[in-house]
């Protein structure tokens, strides 16, 4: 059910003369390395929002990295204001952790601020984290799924806007597949698919990466797969773009 990984092994044949030939081992990712990559993502983007003179926010989600049991929270209200970036440090700019932008006082600020988010009655909270067996009972199955495929497409959300803040400043460094999602459609192609006109509209249909959905269905393990990777692909180019503009 989980996504799939396929490497290549050589096999033999003593019946054969082509000793040399490759068959494709399908390896099942466990669903403990997807929730840690998908907290991995979060604090990625969490890192980026908090970034001095990153411009990049977020509209109308809320996230808290917490490792394989993160979670991502949906405003009610499309409002800003609450949650805006604390100041950066006025000294040096070049970082690579996030904690050093920051002196002491302002990290206790910013986990007070943390704490404050979690503790909203405005924001509906989804786990960005999942399990699923085979054989697994299909109501419980059923809603874990919907509520975790909603949680992926509010991390899709906040991957765009992100990316509308790399594309307003550095075009070379757009996604290579394109993200649609949510009335927003980025990437290096999202022109060809909207027929011109600028990143910030687009379809509103399904939520997609390289046009295939990001939803996960366990019926489609083959196709979940080539999401991901098309996904992890473009968050490569996010990190390209913070560590060309962002780290120096």
């Amino acid at each position: 059910p989980a996504p799939s990984w396929q490497k290549r092994n050589s096999s033999t044949n003593g019946n054969s003369s082509n000793n040399n030939a490759t068959s494709a081992e399908k390896v099942i990712i466990p669903w403990t390395e997807i929730n840690s990559a998908l907290g991995q993502i979060v604090f990625l983007l969490y890192t980026l929002q908090h970034t001095p003179f990153s411009n990049i926010t977020f509209r109308k989600h809320a996230l808290q990295p917490l490792g394989s049991a993160s979670k991502i929270g949906f405003m009610k209200k499309s409002s800003s204001s609450s949650m805006t970036n604390p100041q950066p440090h006025p000294g040096r700019r070049r970082i690579t952790a996030l904690a050093s932008y920051y002196t002491p006082q302002q990290l206790q600020e910013q986990k007070r601020h943390q704490e404050e988010i979690a503790a909203r009655d405005d924001i509906s909270w989804y786990n960005l984290h999942h399990y699923e067996e085979n054989g697994s009972l299909l109501t419980i199955g059923y809603y874990a799924r919907r509520n975790f495929n909603i949680a992926l497409e509010g991390l899709l959300y906040c991957i765009a806007e992100a990316f509308l803040v790399v594309e307003k400043r550095d075009m070379a460094l757009a996604a290579p597949y394109v993200i649609s999602v949510g009335g927003l459609v980025v990437g290096a192609g999202a022109s060809k698919i909207k027929g011109g006109g600028g990143s910030s509209s687009g379809s509103s249909g399904e939520a997609t990466v390289g046009g295939l959905p990001v939803a996960y269905d366990p019926s489609e393990g083959e196709r979940w797969t080539a999401v991901c990777k098309y996904l992890l692909t473009d968050l490569k180019w996010l990190i390209a773009y913070a560590a060309k503009h962002l780290d120096r």
